[in-house]
């Protein structure tokens, strides 16, 4: 079968996905579509289709785009193919095609899907970063799915990568760019240790309501969403209530009333939409995953299993010199985006597992 009939009948204007399919079981090809002779035989037909197959611009797309997958090392996953996610397959709105740049296994076992708000806070990022550095630690074969935006999205692609486990980026625009550019960087970790993955034609522009169409992607590749935090309204509601529809299990990180990125979470959790959750062990017992669970060595249960950040501000006191907390602020922040109240957070975590302690005029030393 043709990849360039399967290219551009992705790129005809006038159907959707659904109706491409229903096309399809019609006409049995792809190749079949740009016949004009076999579609004036079909009654009731759109007149629209009759005239972008008579145009053939659509063909002409095609051959650009296949020219660019081979420049660019691009991947082609027909719905019909075996490599096409069979959890996404499933949806009604399923893209007919997905392009993808990197080697990651787009079937994995386990699959989960973590969104949230662009404006992350040190609460958010700090439960991001511990649930999926517990989760990784029992089921090393998880493949997390985000959508590379700032905020929880680039915090889930960085945790997992820091932690060895595969992820994909979903992109609301084709894989020509990376949107946004100051996560080029994570995109080409992730095309060693994942994949971006995009329904979306080279040079496709990353507009706003491509953005609500690519959180459809999100929802349907995955075992169960989590929204780690959320306004009261934003794209990663519509994520969820998409990954209800799709019958998938949603969970939701709660938070404080007067919080603004924790309204969201809790109007899913009180309407019922997510589920509650507090840890990895909530969303695994949900899941019925702990049937195979990877069991801890004893030897990593001796000592607590330091999260990113964390592990970052321990490092800070290899000198064995003592440090204010204006100092290590400032060292940390040439690391990472962060306040001050994620910082003392993180301080306060190090000296309950007896790492370092706290001295007068708000200095520390290792333990």
């Amino acid at each position: 079968m043709s990849q360039l009939h399967r290219i551009a009948l992705s790129m005809l204007r006038c159907l959707s996905p659904q109706s491409a399919r229903l096309l399809l079981e019609e006409v049995k090809t792809p190749e079949a579509v740009f016949d004009l002779e076999v579609l004036r035989e079909i009654k009731g037909l759109n007149p629209r289709l009759l005239e972008e197959v008579s145009s053939a611009a659509a063909l002409r797309q095609a051959e650009r785009e296949m020219d660019f997958m081979e420049k660019s090392d691009v991947c082609l996953h027909w719905f019909e193919d075996e490599d096409y996610p069979a959890r996404l397959r499933a949806c009604p709105d399923a893209p007919l095609l997905l392009y993808s740049m990197g080697e990651a296994e787009l079937n994995p076992p386990k699959m989960l899907s973590i969104v949230g708000t662009r404006k992350m806070t040190a609460y958010g990022r700090m439960f991001c970063e511990q649930f999926i550095q517990d989760l990784a630690g029992a089921f090393p074969d998880l493949t997390i799915v985000s959508g590379l935006a700032y905020g929880v999205d680039i915090c889930a692609h960085r945790t997992a990568l820091n932690f060895n486990l595969k992820t994909l980026a979903v992109l609301a625009h084709g894989l020509d760019r990376i949107y946004p550019p100051a996560h080029r960087q994570t995109a080409k970790k992730i095309v060693h240790q994942g994949a971006l993955l995009t329904e979306m034609p080279s040079f496709t522009q990353p507009l706003g309501w491509r953005f609500v169409q690519r959180n459809r992607i999100v929802a349907g590749l995955s075992d169960a969403c989590v929204v780690v935090e959320s306004a009261e309204k934003g794209g990663s509601l519509i994520t969820a209530y998409m990954a209800r529809e799709y019958n998938r299990e949603v969970f939701a990180l709660p938070g404080r009333t007067i919080d603004p990125f924790s309204r969201g979470c809790n109007k899913l959790i009180k309407n019922q939409v997510a589920a509650l959750l507090e840890k990895a062990e909530d969303l695994i017992r949900e899941m019925n995953w702990d049937k195979n669970i990877r069991q801890p060595s004893r030897q990593q249960t001796l000592f607590p299993l330091l999260d990113v950040a964390m592990q970052e501000v321990f490092d800070l006191f290899a000198e064995g010199r003592d440090y204010d907390t204006s100092e290590l602020y400032e060292l940390l922040r040439q690391r990472r985006d962060c306040d001050m109240g994620y910082l003392l957070s993180l301080l306060l975590q190090l000296e309950l597992y007896c790492l370092i302690r706290a001295l007068p005029g708000n200095k520390y030393r290792l333990y």
